[in-house]
């Protein structure tokens, strides 16, 4: 599996997988500014996406682990639900996964959910005043 490495380490010296998961926080980040009051153009929703990345990637390694972690259990659990991977659900499944995250008893999956809405809303609310 490719993967890239962790910022602050060595080239090559530690790696973690991006591929499905880059796929998997690109679909949630997108069905979250689906979500928001007004739909996004093209361009702001790549400055969205970017925005996240690159605020999940600033995190202190072990912040980002458990980030890694819970995207690894929440594709898992849809997976397992619906059968299909997260990204390729309908965009009303992928709302409908994205609320029951956010009502989970799972205090982790809500967490998550909080976590990439206030970045895409920030973002957004920079980029185009939502």
């Amino acid at each position: 599996m490719a993967g890239r490495a962790l910022p602050g380490t060595r080239r090559g010296a530690r790696t973690i997988p991006t591929m499905p998961l880059h796929a998997f926080r690109r679909a949630v980040v997108a069905t979250v500014l689906e979500d928001a009051a007004a739909p996004a153009t093209e361009d702001v929703a790549e400055d969205v996406q970017g925005f996240v990345a690159d605020g999940v990637g600033a995190m202190p390694l072990h912040l980002r682990l458990g980030v890694f972690s819970l995207e690894v259990l929440l594709a898992m659990d849809t997976l397992a639900r619906s059968g299909k991977p997260f990204p390729r659900l309908g965009s009303d499944q992928r709302l409908a996964r994205v609320r029951s995250w956010e009502t989970s008893r799972l205090g982790p999956a809500n967490q998550f959910v909080r976590l990439i809405r206030s970045l895409v809303l920030f973002a957004a609310h920079e980029r185009t005043g939502l």
